[in-house]
């Protein structure tokens, strides 16, 4: 919030191109959503090839009383962004057409904006943000099975309440920008990533340099589809944007790896995982799963940087580092694993104990029965899982790396 304690007028742009029913999608998941008073929606539609999109985003936004504007050419994701950023006289939001919002998220990020004169930047958690990624860190997730969007993002905003961290970029799929900072940065590059992807890290970098921050919103949570704008050529883009970051920006790749190998956020997810399991306990065997990926993608950085160092391409010291991070995540994994493996046992012993008192009691507890084998099936199917079988090693403490 503002230094006066309401939320500052704030101007949520979505760029729209491709991808109809992901449109809808977002556009109807901002519309139900609690927008505060100040808030304020402009819609561009980037001459879609699609008359549909366009006529829809067209009619919606009239129902809503939405600016909408469309380019009479395709100007590209960046232009666009930066044609909204000039039409915008506030704190901005840039919101991908491939997302869906909840409740007072726009609330919850303000109040993570303001909460330090510094912060420039503020992006939420998401199944698909890479640092700010959940339920797996880097990946491309999945919703929990049985959970939908809106319950993913009421857990954050319980688990995580007014919680924030920093983090070295922010995320462009939804990336609030306070006006200060950016009348103090500029626009976004247009003529470095006027394709897309890179331009939010670009930023970011330049606003640190400003003397601004970048934090991550833990109590917020908004699903990404990904890619609904750059179908087919996302990898050729972001290969493009590496290239060019470390070019303008020397520092970034170091800057970026010490984040990776340090997973600070990991203590935001767990307070999710942690009142997840609480209110369901049947998505132990997900939550396991979950992890078992998690120390998976640490094996697999590992094994790369051995592979760069027979390549002669990492410096020793360099190397060491890196690999003494990555193992004090393996350690924490390990952690979890006996903390699980401890709670499969202890849920075996419980399903015995069923069984004996529905022996004892009759047929008359057929549904605890049914309970039981749903339990037994859980139990039978983790422990005979290939994660679970692959991650035996690390259960038992074995040194692998």
């Amino acid at each position: 919030m503002a230094a006066n304690g309401n939320t500052p007028p704030i101007r949520i742009i979505v760029p729209a191109f491709r991808d109809l029913e992901a449109t809808q999608a977002c556009l109807q998941s901002l519309a139900a959503s609690d927008l505060p008073a100040g808030a304020s929606v402009h819609v561009i539609d980037d001459c879609s090839p699609d008359p549909a999109l366009s006529q829809f985003c067209a009619t919606f936004c009239g129902e809503q009383d939405w600016e909408f504007t469309k380019n009479a050419q395709n100007l590209g994701f960046v232009a666009t962004v930066n044609r909204g950023f000039q039409a915008a006289d506030a704190d901005v939001i840039l919101l991908n057409s491939d997302t869906r919002v909840y409740g007072n998220w726009v609330q919850r990020m303000a109040r993570c904006a303001y909460a330090d004169d510094s912060t420039g930047t503020v992006t939420p958690f998401s199944n698909e943000a890479t640092i700010c990624s959940y339920p797996v860190f880097l990946a491309s997730n999945d919703l929990p099975p049985g959970w939908t969007a809106a319950a993913i993002d009421d857990l954050f905003a319980r688990a995580n309440g007014e919680l924030r961290h920093a983090i070295p970029t922010a995320v462009g799929f939804c990336m609030y920008i306070r006006r200060a900072c950016l009348d103090d940065v500029g626009e976004f590059d247009e003529d470095n990533f006027g394709r897309g992807y890179g331009e939010e890290c670009d930023f970011s970098m330049r606003a640190v340099q400003h003397g601004w921050s970048n934090m991550l919103a833990a109590d917020v949570f908004v699903y990404h589809q990904g890619g609904a704008s750059f179908q087919g050529e996302s990898l050729e883009l972001k290969t493009a944007a590496d290239h060019t970051m470390v070019s303008l920006h020397p520092e970034w790749g170091k800057l970026v790896d010490d984040f990776l190998n340090e997973d600070p956020l990991a203590a935001l997810r767990k307070n999710v995982d942690t009142l997840r399991l609480g209110e369901r306990p049947n998505d132990l065997g997900e939550v396991l799963d979950e992890h078992a990926r998690y120390a998976r993608s640490i094996l697999d950085r590992l094994a790369a940087l051995a592979a760069l160092r027979e390549q002669g391409r990492v410096e020793i010291a360099a190397l060491h580092e890196e690999r003494e991070a990555l193992r004090v995540l393996l350690e924490e994994c390990r952690a979890q694993f006996a903390t699980a493996d401890d709670a499969l046992g202890q849920a075996d012993k419980i399903v015995e104990q069923l069984r004996r008192e529905v022996e004892r009691l009759g047929p008359a507890l057929d549904a605890a029965t049914e309970k039981i084998e749903f339990l037994e099936a859980r139990i039978a199917l983790m422990e005979n899982s290939r994660s679970w079988r692959y991650t035996a090693w690390m259960r038992r403490g074995e040194n692998r790396t």
